[in-house]
């Protein structure tokens, strides 16, 4: 069986369904979920910490299922919008810090690593919810250009490169 991994797509909405799903979990108190100073606090330490990669990825698809399901339980597309863009400009330093360990990791990969990493994780009961919950996004995004780069400046560090 050979496994094509040249389209990050499938993959990318995984991760999108953990995000939000995790972000639904905790939806009212912007002071709470995935923009709580206690969750940019964990993030800047993940980013410092020394653990392995494939752990720093794995953690990052959970915040980011917390962060689309918090999102997506805005009533409004502008609230929802302003609620991925507080998170990028709030942990931003962070982000890409991990974007650049994450990057580095995923070039050192064969594609036998990389087909198993798949499989880890698509194990995950966070994987597939955040691919449901980034379908959900995609379809109240079409507003434009705006709503296309807050997704894409916040979940920039998740999306697998080859």
């Amino acid at each position: 069986m050979k496994i094509n991994f040249s389209s990050h797509r499938l993959f990318l909405h995984l991760i999108l369904l953990i995000g939000i799903s995790l972000a639904l979990l905790s939806c009212k108190d912007p002071r709470k979920g995935a923009l709580s100073d206690q969750e940019k606090s964990k993030l800047e330490t993940l980013a410092e910490q020394g653990i392995a990669p494939e752990e720093k990825y794995q953690q990052m698809i959970e915040l980011y299922t917390i962060l689309l399901e918090e999102a997506l339980s805005k009533e409004t597309d502008e609230a929802m919008l302003r609620h991925l863009e507080d998170f990028y400009a709030k942990n931003e330093a962070a982000l890409w810090n991990l974007k650049d360990q994450i990057r580095g990791w995923q070039k050192s990969m064969d594609q036998e690593e990389r087909m198993f990493m798949f499989m880890r994780l698509s194990a995950k009961s966070y994987t597939q919810k955040l691919a449901r919950l980034d379908r959900l996004y995609h379809k109240r995004m079409k507003q434009g250009k705006r709503y296309q780069n807050a997704f894409n400046n916040v979940f920039q560090v998740v999306e697998f490169k080859r």
